[in-house]
């Protein structure tokens, strides 16, 4: 509820003045939020209001998300294995696998069978209809970061992301689709403008594509879980910013997290077929996501029996 969830903000932000100006938390869409942050000097005449745009990453409960993690970093992930079997790909400018990738999208565009029903497409739209005066970040985790760091490349505004995959040459299909560029002039630069990624070693999420902008490397204190994503966690990078950062309103004298890791093969199956029976149902998801929904529920299956599903780490702070 949002009720809940300003209490908790404004817990965590005490000397700050939060307000949340939208929310969306629609079943089957992607969570985001829109805060308002304002912070004043001491003597409260001078004030600084910023619009923080916060964007949910990866559920590992939903089949939905893993099928849009791999619709949003295919070529990039394809043109890696090319590499192992053509090694002179990895030699290839920027620029040429960004021809690739927007050639690709440009003659489906024109074909009329883009896949272009991305999940950051109201988040695209809201960001653009801000004022553009106002100060706006963009953020999120994960799947969350990779869409913030697409949404700040397409609407020039600034973008901070939390572990993402990279989104150095994937851009590129989404700069075709919204017309921002053509097939012929798909360049980067956007991506290093106005970009921060903070990114954890042997955090093998962010392999996914290459980095943009600022990037910053931080340790992981959970390397023995990392084939279970224990490095990819968001309370992990939390606590590490506060033990290396500090807290200068002074709020937590320290923080630790535990994290266990626990099968959940039936509830991904379970998933899996609620899916299966969506999609039976409907025909725009057998048309939009077709193959790689199977590749996404047989993937997600293996990795649950094999390792287990991430479990919901415990973060625990303390106040001072």
């Amino acid at each position: 509820r949002p009720s809940r969830l300003l209490t908790f903000v404004q817990a965590l932000f005490p000397h700050k003045r939060v307000s949340i100006q939208k929310a969306n938390a629609k079943t089957g869409q992607r969570r985001w939020l829109d805060l308002n942050i304002r912070s004043c000097e001491p003597d409260g005449e001078a004030c600084r209001d910023v619009t923080v745009v916060a964007v949910s990453g990866t559920d590992p409960m939903k089949l939905l998300d893993y099928a849009e993690d791999l619709r949003m970093w295919t070529e990039p992930v394809c043109l890696q294995m090319l590499s192992t079997i053509f090694p002179t790909v990895r030699i290839w400018p920027r620029d040429t696998t960004a021809l690739v990738i927007a050639t690709i999208h440009g003659i489906l565009k024109r074909l009329a069978i883009e896949d272009d029903q991305w999940h950051y497409r109201e988040i695209l739209e809201h960001v653009r209809q801000l004022p553009a005066d106002r100060e706006v970040v963009i953020t999120g985790h994960s799947l969350g970061g990779g869409i913030a760091l697409i949404v700040g490349a397409l609407t020039g505004r600034l973008a901070v992301a939390i572990q993402p995959p990279g989104v150095y040459h994937s851009l590129a299909k989404h700069q075709v689709q919204q017309a921002q560029i053509s097939p012929h002039n798909a360049v980067g630069h956007a991506v290093h403008q106005r970009s921060i990624s903070v990114i954890v070693e042997g955090d093998w999420i962010q392999n996914f594509d290459g980095h943009g902008g600022l990037v910053q490397t931080m340790g992981c204190d959970q390397t023995r879980k990392t084939v279970a994503v224990g490095c990819h966690l968001v309370e992990g990078t939390i606590c590490h910013l506060l033990r290396h950062c500090g807290d200068e309103a002074g709020r937590f004298s320290s923080c630790r997290h535990e994290y266990a890791p626990v099968p959940a093969a039936v509830q991904l199956a379970t998933e899996g077929l609620a899916f299966l029976r969506e999609s039976g149902q409907g025909s725009y998801l057998l048309s939009q996501l077709g193959s790689v929904a199977s590749v996404g529920l047989a993937l997600s299956a293996i990795l649950a029996v094999r390792y287990g599903a991430p479990s919901v780490a415990r973060t625990i702070f303390t106040m001072s």
